[in-house]
């Protein structure tokens, strides 16, 4: 589901599918599980990521309140203009 990798304190985490609601609580869970239990900074690669729909948005903003809560951040990067 995701590819994931540590840039010192940062966790860096590419999603390999859509974020979608058939996938969205593994990818929340997912998400939360790597900011509780390693880095509460992350960034979420979006290059290769096709389609998000609201509760794909809902798992990352849940990811971010969860690392603002622990004094992190989750930033994305890799946004398409389509």
């Amino acid at each position: 589901m995701f590819e994931k990798t540590q840039v010192g304190e940062v966790a860096v985490v590419k999603p390999k599918e859509n974020l979608e609601a058939s996938n969205s609580s593994a990818v929340k869970k997912f998400l939360i599980d790597s900011i509780e239990g390693e880095s509460n900074r992350m960034v979420v690669d979006l290059t290769e990521l096709r389609f998000v729909d609201s509760s794909g948005l809902g798992a990352l903003i849940a990811a971010l309140k969860t690392a603002q809560a622990k004094g992190g951040d989750v930033r994305l990067c890799g946004l398409s203009s389509s």
